[in-house]
């Protein structure tokens, strides 16, 4: 069920900092009921009819908060959505303190050069697991990056106290993903739909980080474990979109 909004309420909330902006909405930090927010507006796009413009929007800001509460309920950490404007095409949703798997990965490389490998292939096996998890929900994501997985507890500032301390605790026990933006997902259980997202992911690992392939094969042992017999076969489907891919 898509959260109702008070309209007065969030006329009253005044972004502070925009802090991002994409092909689809720009992303602001904001104050719900005196808690840190994200507010994501999907924006207009001048060249399509204002109707059919307006249509798009407020169905793809409706599909992705409920997207949003489907993963909750299924106990996958997403941003916790506190309301909806379905007419100015708004999401206020939890603020998630953490740093991207990309930021992590790219300033890990920096300073521990030696134990990338290791920490990368845990990361891997972790992403592979909530990726599972999230398929397992009748959801595909359609835009699994490194930047769109969130390691909560260590902020992009804080990250030099692993330098200097060395007290972040990085077992595969304590790492906890936050999975952000759900802006091109689909309800879908095909075995195409479900490769095709992983295949966007792989390479968005090429494309970015060392040991991308040691990454890939960490998720695929994640995603395998817990995808089970239904794994075998989307497995079969994802060299089917490989080989689709080297053609373009």
């Amino acid at each position: 069920m898509i959260f109702k909004l008070y309209q007065t309420y969030l006329n009253s909330i005044m972004p502070e900092i925009q802090i991002s902006q994409g092909a689809e909405a720009r992303l602001f930090i904001g104050d719900y009921k005196g808690e840190k927010c994200i507010i994501k507006h999907r924006f207009s796009k001048k060249y399509r009819h204002a109707i059919l413009d307006q249509r798009i929007r407020s169905r793809r800001t409706i599909s992705e908060a409920r997207s949003l509460r489907k993963a909750q309920e299924a106990q996958i950490r997403v941003p916790r959505v506190y309301e909806v404007d379905e007419t100015e095409c708004k999401i206020i949703m939890e603020y998630i303190e953490g740093i991207t798997i990309r930021s992590f990965l790219l300033q890990f490389e920096q300073s521990y050069p030696d134990k990338l490998l290791s920490i990368s292939s845990r990361i891997g096996i972790i992403m592979g697991e909530t990726i599972a998890k999230i398929h397992k929900t009748g959801l595909v994501h359609g835009d699994l990056t490194t930047c769109n997985f969130i390691i909560e507890g260590i902020s992009e500032g804080g990250f030099d106290r692993i330098s200097r301390e060395d007290r972040i605790d990085l077992s595969p026990e304590a790492i906890k993903l936050c999975v952000l933006d759900f802006g091109l997902n689909s309800t879908s259980i095909s075995s195409e739909d479900r490769s095709v997202d992983l295949y966007v992911l792989e390479r968005a690992f090429i494309s970015t980080h060392k040991f991308s392939t040691e990454l890939w094969d960490s998720v695929l042992i994640g995603y395998g474990r817990l995808m089970g017999k239904e794994g075998v076969e989307i497995m079969k489907r994802l060299e089917i979109v490989r080989a689709r891919g080297r053609k373009k």
